[in-house]
C-alpha cells in the first residue's frame, strides 16, 4: 500500500544493524524443518507459516512483541512464526531469533501479534515456509438469517445511526465495513450523514495487500463509504459522544467493531491504529453507559475475543432494547479470509437477504446466531415473526 517513514520504522524496531546475507538465509532455509520443531505450537507443521524478517536485529534491540516489549540479547536474525495463519489478530505466534554466525536458535518470544512492520512493510519479510493460505471468500455457514431481509428493523420509528471502526485493518476488515454501509444504506434507508467510519489511519487504507485500492470485491464496483476518521480509540470516543447528543428515546445505533482483538488475562480488548493499542471492554463500555436513554443498540462484533464485550455492554447500556453479536466467545479466536471474514459476510448477508456479489444465501433461517455468539437484553423481533 505505502512504506511508512524511517522514523516511524525505528519506533517499532530501535534499530537495524544490517540485511540478513545471503549465507544466513540459505542457512537457515535449509534448516526449516528444524525451525518448525523449535516451534513451541502444538499446531501440526502444515498450519504454521514461516516469514524471515530481512535486517539483522542488533544487541540491545528494543524489539515490539504485540503490545509489549522484548529487548535482544545479541545481534540475531528474526524469522517470525504464525500458528494460525487462517484466523485474526491476536493468536498465538512467536518471533524466533537466530544466531547470524551459524543459524544456532538462540531465544524463543511468544506473542498474540505480529511485528508491526509484517504489517505497514510487509516487503520487509520474506516467505520461507508458507503452506497455509486464504482460499478465495465464499459462504461459510448455512445458518443465516435470509428471512429477515427487509425485516431487521421495522420497528425503528425515529432516526437511525451507525458507527463502524476497525483499527488495524486488513482488506478484508475494509471489504466488510463496505459491505455493511451499503447494506444500511441501500436495505435499510439509513442516511449517509448518519453512518460514521472511523478505518485505520482515516483513510481507505490497510496493511498488506491488494493494491492499489481500486474496487469493491463483492461486485467490482468503486468503494462508496467515506472515512470519517482514525480507527483509534480517541476517535471512536468523539464520534460516540457526538451521535449521542443526537439520540433521542425513539433512534437506533448501530455499532460494529472490526480488525482485531487480544486479551490480557482478565478482559477483552480491541485493536487499534498504528501499534495494536487496546481499547478494553471496560473503557468500550463505560463510554456507551454515558449515552443518554434511546430505543435500540445493536453491536455486532468481528474481532477476536469479541465475546467478552457482551456482557459488559448488556451491563451498562441505556437503551431500551440492546442486542449484541460476536464473532467468538471471549477467549476464542475469529477466522479471517481473503476478501472478507467469514462472520461478518455471513451476518451481513444474512440481513442483506444476498451477499455482495449479488449470490443467493445458501439456506435461509430466522435464527442469527447460537445462544453462544448472541445475547440480548429485551428481544425485539419483527412482527411478522413473532
Amino acid at each position: 500500500m505505502r512504506k511508512i517513514s524511517i522514523l516511524f520504522k525505528l519506533l517499532i524496531l530501535k534499530i537495524y544493524y544490517g540485511k540478513v546475507t545471503s549465507n544466513l538465509k540459505l542457512l537457515l532455509k535449509e534448516n526449516v524443518s528444524s525451525l518448525i520443531q523449535n516451534s513451541t505450537s502444538d499446531n501440526a507443521a502444515n498450519n504454521i507459516n514461516l516469514h524471515l524478517f530481512d535486517q539483522i536485529i542488533d544487541a540491545g534491540t528494543k524489539l515490539i512483541v504485540g503490545q509489549e516489549q522484548h529487548v535482544v540479547n545479541r545481534k540475531s536474525a528474526l524469522i517470525f512464526a504464525d500458528h494460525a495463519p487462517l484466523l485474526n489478530w491476536g493468536h498465538d505466534c512467536e518471533y524466533l531469533l537466530f544466531d547470524t554466525e551459524n543459524g544456532r536458535l538462540l531465544e524463543k518470544v511468544p506473542s498474540q501479534f505480529p511485528p508491526l512492520d509484517f504489517e505497514f512493510n510487509r516487503y520487509l519479510f520474506e516467505d520461507i515456509f508458507t503452506p497455509v493460505r486464504f482460499e478465495p471468500s465464499q459462504a461459510i455457514t448455512d445458518v443465516i438469517a435470509g428471512a429477515l431481509k427487509g425485516t431487521f428493523l421495522p420497528f425503528i420509528q425515529g432516526e437511525r445511526y451507525a458507527i463502524l471502526f476497525s483499527g488495524m485493518s486488513n482488506n478484508r476488515h475494509v471489504n466488510d465495513m463496505e459491505f455493511l454501509y451499503r447494506t444500511l444504506i441501500d436495505t435499510y434507508g439509513f442516511k449517509a450523514a448518519n453512518i460514521f467510519v472511523l478505518n485505520h489511519d482515516g483513510t481507505l487504507n490497510y496493511n498488506g495487500g491488494p493494491t492499489p485500492i481500486v474496487a469493491w470485491p463483492g461486485d467490482g464496483t468503486a468503494y462508496r463509504m467515506k472515512v470519517d476518521g482514525k480507527g483509534i480509540q480517541a476517535d471512536f470516543e468523539k464520534i460516540l459522544e457526538k451521535v449521542g447528543k443526537k439520540l433521542s428515546e425513539k433512534d437506533f445505533l448501530l455499532i460494529h467493531t472490526n480488525n482485531h482483538g487480544g486479551h490480557d488475562g482478565t478482559q477483552s480488548n480491541l485493536c487499534t491504529y498504528p501499534s495494536w493499542a487496546a481499547y478494553t471492554a471496560s473503557d468500550f463500555a463505560a463510554k456507551i453507559k454515558k449515552l443518554p436513554k434511546f430505543d435500540t443498540l445493536m453491536v455486532m462484533m468481528e474481532q477476536c475475543h469479541s465475546g467478552g464485550f457482551i456482557n459488559p455492554i448488556l451491563t451498562n447500556s441505556p437503551a431500551k432494547s440492546t442486542h449484541v453479536a460476536a464473532a467468538c466467545v471471549e477467549l476464542n479466536n475469529s477466522a479471517g479470509g481473503a476478501d472478507f471474514d467469514p462472520y461478518a459476510l455471513d451476518w451481513i448477508a444474512g440481513v442483506t437477504g444476498h451477499y455482495g456479489d449479488n449470490s443467493n444465501l445458501k439456506q435461509t433461517s430466522i435464527l442469527l446466531q447460537t445462544a453462544e455468539f448472541l445475547q440480548v437484553k429485551h428481544i425485539i423481533m419483527p412482527k411478522q415473526l413473532k
